[in-house]
């Protein structure tokens, strides 16, 4: 693959599809499994013949591959905001900490940057094994790395009344006597 992206700076070179996503891999583009057919798509939409493609083609078809893969991922972000019911304002701040968080090189974050960002919106240190209780709640094990899904899901879980990760209860009348 490096030595047919080397030949497409000087001319057109003949390509198979293993071969973009190949070189898409080796720049860095994290494919999900299965992404031949999001490539294969993007190359027809493109218009260009793998037998004699240029390397402004291949920037092209790049370009366009990674910009459908960031809408497909902010697509999913925002349903999932919508299945957690979170404001626009709550989805900020969980997005804003996820960013503040030491991520993992596959994009997640580990147990010690989900309790350091725990700490940060409670003001307060948190007990690691109330952590890893929220962990085993959103099912997840607390020696792996969660990804943003899981994150917002541990912080929406924490701000739960039912937790006491809350800065402050909120005030219910279901202890008042009648």
């Amino acid at each position: 693959a490096e030595e047919k992206s080397q030949k497409l700076e000087e001319r057109c070179v003949d390509m198979q599809l293993n071969d973009v996503v190949e070189i898409l891999s080796s720049i860095g583009v994290k494919l999900p499994e299965g992404s031949e057919g999001l490539v294969k798509q993007v190359v027809d939409e493109v218009g260009s013949d793998l037998a004699a493609l240029y390397f402004c083609e291949l920037e092209d078809i790049t370009q366009r591959v990674v910009e459908r893969l960031q809408s497909d991922a902010t697509q999913f972000i925002l349903e999932m905001v919508e299945v957690l019911g979170l404001s626009t304002n709550v989805f900020a701040e969980y997005q804003y900490a996820f960013d503040q968080c030491a991520r993992e090189p596959c994009g997640g974050v580990s147990f010690k940057s989900a309790k350091k960002a725990l700490e940060l919106r409670m003001g307060r240190e948190v007990k690691p094994v109330l952590v890893e209780d929220l962990y085993f709640e959103i099912r997840r094990d607390p020696e792996k790395t969660i990804l943003i899904e899981d994150f917002f899901r541990l912080l929406q879980l924490a701000a739960s009344p039912k937790h006491m990760f809350t800065k402050e209860l909120l005030f219910t009348l279901h202890e008042v006597p009648p």
